[in-house]
């Protein structure tokens, strides 16, 4: 993946726009294609590519990646993808498409987004505006395949392959998967991915000399915490491995969170604020979000209260920039550090370890608070 899936997308607009040039992913135009039939073949051009990414058309921003703005008429989603309904698609299988509009630099720039699949390739089974039916369209580099053309039988055989996850390694594939809940059978401690069952999840009991809590865990119903190592298998290797928490007495579990400092003093020695994270794009999240029951109310409850105390980042470039941020604003948190009761009421295994949960729970507060606040 190239990480901007989960930017939020006026971010997204600024960094492609600075690279100054078209890619892979992205292009750039002044305006909106005048010729629905040619906004639609960029479209199925960005819907056929091999890589996980999604792809942007950003209208007004020229050729050189400067931000300019639009004179002319603009489309709405709904217009485009009524469009798209009177195509013929093999497969009834078509591109998904959002259209947003951002601000950037006071400018209006709208952004059309094709999301990533993996049912590639997508292509006609009727002629359209330049396209022929059977021909697949797609985007190679910063080229869209020409009209009336064919995409190479090298690329072809890239976009099957991506149909079928045979670009990816064993890792990618499991991690890919896990979004795909129903996919994952359980047997006794194993999870399995039923179209490849030599890919799994194992669960071995954790050392039951480690069952001191960290601090999260006083935020829930049942203080009562275990832990469990999680091995992620293809045949007879192990690719991963990840300590697992079980909160709330067994009803709700979780990779562990990551430690987070910062606030640092001016030689980088000591800090002041100590937090725990995630981060959308990474490993222990996607599988935070698996073993997550959305029918489960008790599981619900259990990761809403985790969440208040626990940061999550977008990418890991929205955490060191929040850090950063959390430097030049020190006073102000402890000022309201300072200010949090919420948990006074919790009791550690002593009163040292007790102060020190407190101040943890409250910096997650804070930190929470000032990241929606930053974010704005």
């Amino acid at each position: 993946m190239n990480g901007m899936n989960d930017l939020l997308l006026d971010r997204i607009v600024e960094i492609l726009a600075a690279k100054g040039r078209e890619g892979e992913y992205w292009d750039y135009k002044q305006e909106w294609h005048e010729n629905m039939a040619d906004l639609l073949k960029d479209i199925i051009c960005f819907a056929n590519t091999p890589h996980d990414a999604n792809c942007y058309l950003l209208f007004g921003i020229d050729d050189d990646g400067h931000i300019v703005g639009m004179k002319k008429n603009r489309r709405k989603q709904a217009d485009i993808l009524e469009a798209m309904d009177n195509l013929w698609f093999i497969g009834d299988v078509r591109p998904e498409i959002s259209v947003e509009t951002v601000v950037v630099n006071e400018i209006e720039v709208d952004v059309l987004t094709v999301y990533d699949t993996q049912k590639t390739p997508i292509y006609l089974k009727r002629n359209y505006g330049e396209m022929l039916a059977g021909c697949i369209y797609m985007r190679n580099g910063d080229k869209n395949t020409p009209n009336r053309g064919m995409a190479s039988i090298d690329d072809v055989e890239k976009l099957w392959k991506k149909r079928f996850g045979l670009l990816q390694t064993p890792l990618e594939y499991i991690i890919g998967r896990l979004q795909y809940q129903t996919e994952w059978k359980q047997q006794d401690h194993i999870y399995y991915n039923m179209y490849r069952p030599e890919y799994q999840l194992k669960i071995l009991k954790g050392d039951e000399d480690y069952l001191i809590p960290e601090f999260y865990a006083y935020t829930m119903s049942n203080k009562s915490t275990s832990y469990e190592m999680l091995q992620i298998i293809a045949g007879d290797t192990i690719l991963e491995e990840y300590q697992i928490v079980v909160l709330d007495s067994g009803r709700y579990k979780t990779p562990v969170p990551e430690w987070g400092f910062a606030g640092y003093d001016r030689y980088r020695i000591d800090h002041k604020f100590t937090y725990k994270y995630f981060v959308k794009e990474s490993t222990e999240y996607r599988l935070q979000q698996f073993f997550l029951d959305g029918e489960n109310e008790e599981a619900i409850y259990a990761n809403r209260r985790l969440m208040e105390v626990v940061l999550l980042y977008e990418t890991e470039d929205e955490k060191s920039a929040f850090e950063a941020y959390i430097e030049d604003n020190q006073e102000e948190i402890m000022e309201r550090i300072s200010k949090k009761d919420r948990y006074s009421y919790i009791q550690a295994t002593n009163e040292l370890d007790t102060k020190e949960c407190i101040k943890r729970l409250n910096a997650g507060l804070v930190l929470n608070e000032m990241l929606r606040e930053w974010r704005k």
